[in-house]
């Protein structure tokens, strides 16, 4: 699911790029999996000047060649 808004960089760790209305979307999607009380997610969200700081090694699979991420999930 986390997928469809970003990459995987770890077994559970994702870079997403969401834009406002992103977060209702992930969110609701979300949401009935946590209320089962599976597990948590933590988003670190990502201010404009930080993502700037933001600096890869290596090449990532499907992440976008220019764009930093907006938030980190864990």
């Amino acid at each position: 699911m986390l997928d469809d808004f970003g990459v995987r960089v770890q077994e559970s760790v994702f870079e997403l790029w969401l834009r406002e209305e992103d977060w209702e979307v992930l969110e609701a999607r979300l949401a009935p999996l946590l209320a089962e009380g599976v597990g948590e997610v933590r988003f670190y969200p990502l201010c404009r000047s930080c993502r700037q700081k933001v600096r890869r090694m290596g090449t990532q699979e499907g992440a976008p060649a220019f764009e930093r991420p907006s938030v980190i999930i864990l």
